[in-house]
């Protein structure tokens, strides 16, 4: 089928023609009006030609005819040509923008193959790293079938110990024999040891309880000692006691408290922790007690208001104690008197 382009050449080429055929028969005529005057001279003579002339008029208009009805043909067909042209042109804006779309699409697709070649390029590199760990790996596999071949002859001779081994542990089934005689005879002698443990818990609780009645008493005894060795010191002193010392008991405990006055020095608050051999530990505990802002507080509640005057009190005291109760700003007291003065404390 020819092309749309040949159709119109081909249409074109036929008006062409038409109008050369069209102008020939201008001339035509205009020769024929030109022949028909001398022809009206010469009607006599040329009355024979003129019915040889008027069939070929005949034919000529016959031409014609047909020369109109192509022409029509061609009109129509040229209309056919107009309405495929104005579809093809609605065809072309069509094509105009698919390949619009197409080069967005293209533009799209270089971004896209942009961005693969970047991670072909990352791949590239990993496959390179993945060579190397490959490479790695062989080299730890050669060393582990190496590792291995030894292990199968440690194996080997772990199988030859085993054999030894299980020939020890028939040895040792019979020391356990005889060591299960031995344990049911000790077990024997446990029970009897346990009958006799449970008499001697029994007479433990009750020696417990005598030392603890002892305690209390010698603790009693240790805390009038010092209440009596204080007293002394501060009346040596020149004080005059505002109340006597006693123990505290009230939220905390106090060994013993009391208020002295002194013509000079004005009143204080005197307060002993009494141990009967006390250590460093217990120096340390009571003046960490003694500096606490809760512990000041709490003096102060109960009616004891500074300066205060802090003493440990000892049946027997170390010299070690003696370091750290001067250290510390702490009195010292024991049955021969006032051993070390203490810091005063607001």
């Amino acid at each position: 089928m020819p092309s749309l382009d040949e159709r119109v050449d081909r249409l074109e080429l036929a008006l062409t023609r038409l109008a050369e055929v069209q102008a020939g028969l201008g001339e035509a005529m205009a020769r024929l009006a030109e022949a028909q005057a001398r022809t009206e001279e010469r009607v006599g003579r040329l009355e024979g030609r003129m019915d040889r002339l008027e069939e070929a008029l005949a034919r000529l208009a016959e031409a014609q005819a047909r020369t109109e009805v192509r022409l029509e043909e061609l009109a129509q067909a040229q209309a056919r040509t107009e309405a495929e042209l104005a579809g093809l042109a609605g065809r072309v804006d069509r094509l105009e923008r698919a390949l619009a779309r197409l080069a967005e699409a293209q533009a799209r697709t270089e971004a896209e193959l942009a961005k693969l070649a970047g991670r072909v390029d990352r791949l590239e590199g990993a496959v390179s790293r993945l060579d190397e760990a490959v490479a790695r790996l062989a080299e730890a596999q050669a060393r582990t079938e190496e590792r291995v071949g030894r292990l199968e002859e440690a194996v080997a001779r772990l199988a030859e110990a085993q054999a030894r081994t299980e020939g020890r542990v028939s040895r040792l089934e019979e020391a356990v024999a005889r060591l299960d005689e031995a344990v049911a005879r000790l077990a024997e002698a446990q029970a009897r040891t346990e009958e006799r443990v449970g008499r001697l818990e029994k007479g433990m609780d009750h020696l417990a309880k005598a030392l603890g009645s002892l305690a209390h008493v010698v603790g009693s005894t240790v805390e009038e000692e010092a209440a009596d060795k204080l007293a002394w010191v501060f009346e040596k002193k020149g004080y005059r006691f505002l109340t006597r010392p006693a123990p505290l008991r009230n939220g905390h405990e106090v060994d013993l408290i009391f208020k002295a006055f002194h013509p000079e020095e004005g009143p204080v608050t005197v307060l002993a922790e009494v141990k009967v051999r006390p250590s460093r530990k217990d120096a340390e505990r009571w003046a960490r007690r003694v500096g606490s802002k809760g512990f000041r507080a709490w003096l102060g509640k109960q009616g004891f208001s500074p300066p205060y005057l802090f003493y440990l009190y000892g049946m027997r005291l170390y010299p070690e104690v003696q370091e750290a109760a001067q250290d510390l700003g702490l009195g010292l007291a024991g049955p021969q008197g006032e051993v070390l003065s203490p810091r005063p404390r607001p």
